[in-house]
């Protein structure tokens, strides 16, 4: 009888917490409310944390839109400066693949500009697949591909919403090429190369020689020179409508 009595209480041993315990039904009313305040704190705390935490985990992309001959700097700047920010950059182009970059520099004794090969640069998405919602902002990158970019009507789409959205862009030396001929620089003060001011200005666009040109959401610089100038000023923007949509 001792042997089964001592099975018995082994294996259904008094739980210290329930069974008269610190969470059994209390007699006392002082403890019982300390108890049910804890446990009603301990439940809005976690759902603080909870939603803290899916506010941060939230994935911010930013667009680049890019090609084949694509200038480099105008593309890898904004690029780092994104991840460094804490955003996503998300290279948009006519289809998901390889792309190659070039390097463009007026030399010593040339009176239009040399190309060199850059590296080159993996497209995440193509055109038709963006769903511009998806994102904070839009940078439009320099180089020869906007020339041939322009006519895509996804990326014409694309464009529409941002500027309609008065989200965050930026545009820099041929990038003016895109939104421009998506309709969107009618009346907007805009920097650009100066072989670019025709494309703007015919366009309805203003052209106006500075480093750094800010017109409501809208930045944009000549060349990869002004990149320390005008990219701050986005990255900025970039940041309110992060803290905007994070609430």
């Amino acid at each position: 009888a001792q042997a089964s009595r001592k099975i018995q209480h082994q294996t259904n041993p008094k739980h210290p917490l329930t069974d008269g315990g610190a969470l059994a039904p209390l007699s006392n009313p002082r403890r019982n409310g300390k108890i049910a305040f804890f446990i009603s704190f301990s439940a809005e705390f976690g759902a603080k944390l909870d939603e803290l935490n899916s506010k941060h985990m939230i994935e911010h992309k930013v667009l680049i839109i890019a090609g084949d001959a694509s200038e480099t700097m105008d593309t890898l700047y904004p690029f780092h400066r994104l991840i460094e920010g804490g955003f996503r950059p998300v290279i948009a182009a006519p289809e998901a693949g390889l792309y190659q970059m070039v390097l463009h520099e007026v030399k010593s004794g040339w009176t239009i500009t040399k190309e060199w090969e850059g590296y080159t640069i993996q497209a995440d998405v193509a055109f038709r697949d963006v769903n511009p919602k998806e994102y904070l902002g839009i940078f439009f990158s320099g180089g020869r591909a906007p020339e041939y970019l322009r006519d895509d009507e996804h990326l014409i789409a694309i464009t529409r919403h941002f500027f309609e959205k008065d989200a965050p862009i930026a545009s820099v030396c041929h990038g003016v090429e895109i939104p421009a001929r998506a309709g969107c620089v009618q009346g907007r003060r805009m920097a650009t190369v100066p072989k670019c001011r025709f494309d703007l200005e015919v366009c309805g666009g203003i052209f106006v020689n500075a480093p750094c040109v800010v017109d409501g959401n809208l930045v944009s610089g000549r060349t990869y020179h002004d990149h320390g100038h005008y990219m701050g000023t986005w990255i900025k923007f970039l940041e309110n409508a992060r803290d905007a949509r994070i609430g």
